[in-house]
């Protein structure tokens, strides 16, 4: 069932794309976002990227820079398999527009979605691995404490 509203989601966004009938390059980006996800979840990676990097065109053509913020953390997440190091680097620029933007959110998606990609680099924690230990013990230690109290 998920595969049969794939394929209509993909005939639908591709003809959209193909009948050139939106101008609007917010509208246009957001098309080539949706369809970008189609062909990521299809495994046609090559067409999900150029997708992807095309509606980053577009919202920076529009000077929309969250958009174009969630467009790079889409693709740099969808392409943690093929270039982990570009993606971490596209995670981060991705991030650090929406923290400018206090795009609170959007950032709490793409900070979780940082974490997975560092997670798969073997980098998770390895700037606390020092501290690691020492403040999980405290917070164990003040969960027992305020069960004592009671």
């Amino acid at each position: 069932m998920i595969v049969n509203n794939l394929n209509k989601c993909k005939i639908i966004y591709e003809n959209l794309h193909e009948s050139n009938v939106i101008k609007d390059p917010i509208l246009l980006g957001d098309l080539k976002e949706k369809l970008a996800l189609v062909y990521y979840l299809k495994g046609n990676y090559q067409s999900s990227s150029l997708l992807h990097k095309q509606s980053i065109e577009l919202f920076q053509k529009a000077n929309d820079q969250r958009k174009k913020a969630n467009a790079l953390a889409a693709m740099a997440y969808e392409s943690k398999r093929r270039n982990l190091k570009l993606s971490i680097e596209w995670m981060r620029e991705a991030r650090a527009t929406l923290i400018l933007l206090d795009q609170r959110q959007d950032l709490s998606a793409v900070t979780n979605n940082f974490g997975v990609l560092f997670e798969l680099d073997n980098q998770l924690d390895s700037d606390r691995k020092s501290t690691r230990l020492n403040s999980s013990h405290l917070v164990i230690s003040y969960a027992v404490f305020c069960l004592k109290k009671k």
